[in-house]
């Protein structure tokens, strides 16, 4: 039995795929939307499927005023009546066949407080071909625990995606939840997870042959936003980095983006870049970092 919460926002073109791969899921579950006042017409899309839907399928659904993707999380996670639970936003898809692989092997750990599968590429219209998570997220999830709650901090694979994981509600409620000053929703998550739960004991396992969703690609996606994720990576590390490790954290982070903005000739994210490494002092880790990032990316070219 799993809740399966999907996030929606301004996804009226999406939401249905959304909506059908969820209900494809072929276990006992219910489905919580939950629309974060979107100013399209997914509401009345949302209503009209459930509309259609709910004599067999348990979907509920909360209208909320705008108040952040981050909000929206907890209100689910709070709501959900299983003790198993995934979240998805409203622009992704989930594949239900690997999903529900992944849900069963969750099941056989009676330890286990999260599983991470892995996630499709997806362009509308074209086969996935290509996976989210790579060589670097199996070394990185093959660590110790000691190791792995120091990479997590300088040394993580992107992207962390939570639309990956299946998580136990109460590990989730035993952390937290979403820290709902901050609006970066996947990494801090990640965080408190391998901070407080262990690798080598399975509380945490990772099963990346099982592509459990497809994570959309499109123009309003954040990822294209370049200003938008260094100001929510800047905030999140304030908070969940220790002191002692913040600037070399950043400046690693600073190295990754400086060079999608030469990518993308934005002289404005390439200025500021430049002066928050040159406050950071940190120039040892930022050429180190920044040489890593061109070698991966000429790498990822041949």
């Amino acid at each position: 039995m799993i809740s399966i919460v999907v996030l929606s926002y301004n996804h009226q073109d999406y939401i249905l795929d959304t909506l059908d791969s969820a209900c494809e899921v072929d276990l006992v579950k219910e489905i919580i939307v939950i629309d974060d006042g979107s100013t399209d017409d997914s509401s009345c899309v949302i209503k009209d499927y459930i509309n259609k839907k709910s004599s067999n399928i348990d979907i509920k659904f909360i209208e909320k005023v705008n108040s952040g993707l981050v909000k929206s999380l907890n209100i689910g996670l709070h709501m959900a009546k299983y003790e198993n639970i995934y979240f998805i936003a409203s622009d992704d898809i989930i594949c239900p066949a690997d999903f529900k692989s992944l849900f069963n092997v969750f099941l056989e750990s009676k330890q286990s407080k999260m599983i991470i599968g892995n996630a499709w590429i997806y362009h509308a219209n074209t086969p996935c071909s290509q996976k989210c998570y790579t060589t670097k997220h199996n070394d990185f999830f093959a660590l110790s625990d000691d190791e792995i709650r120091k990479s997590i901090f300088t040394n993580f694979p992107k992207p962390l995606l939570l639309q990956s994981a299946i998580f136990k509600k109460q590990a989730l409620l035993d952390v937290g939840g979403w820290n709902e000053n901050l609006v970066w929703d996947d990494y801090p998550m990640f965080v408190k997870m391998i901070s407080n739960y262990s690798i080598s004991r399975k509380e945490i396992q990772y099963n990346e042959q099982y592509v459990v969703s497809k994570y959309r690609q499109h123009e309003t996606n954040t990822y294209k936003n370049i200003r938008k994720q260094i100001s929510m990576l800047e905030e999140a590390f304030k908070v969940v980095v220790p002191a002692n490790i913040l600037p070399k954290a950043l400046t690693k982070q600073y190295a990754f983006y400086l060079l999608m903005a030469i990518k993308n000739k934005d002289a404005l994210v390439i200025k500021y870049l430049l002066r928050a490494i040159i406050k950071n002092g940190e120039y040892v880790m930022f050429i180190t970092s920044f040489a890593s990032e061109i070698s991966d990316w000429v790498k990822r070219k041949l």
